[in-house]
């Protein structure tokens, strides 16, 4: 699930469903096509936009980690 750095990310509600928002539709464009394919295909079986919509579904659905070069 992404979460966001409360440190950056302000307190206020809307400006954070915003915030949410626009980062699910971004983690969505940094899959593969397949990726793509089997995010959505999970999301239609767990009820599609009746139950949640498809950027929010992506935001706790995909994982984001950071991969550190060691020297």
């Amino acid at each position: 699930m992404a979460r966001f750095n409360n440190e950056i990310i302000t307190e206020d509600e809307r400006l954070r469903e915003k915030a949410m928002k626009e980062c699910g539709m971004y983690l969505q464009s940094c899959l593969s096509a397949g990726e793509l394919e089997d995010l959505k295909e999970d999301w239609k079986e767990d009820g599609g936009f009746k139950v949640i919509p498809l950027w929010k579904f992506a935001f706790n659905n995909i994982t984001v980690s950071y991969k550190s070069n060691p020297e």
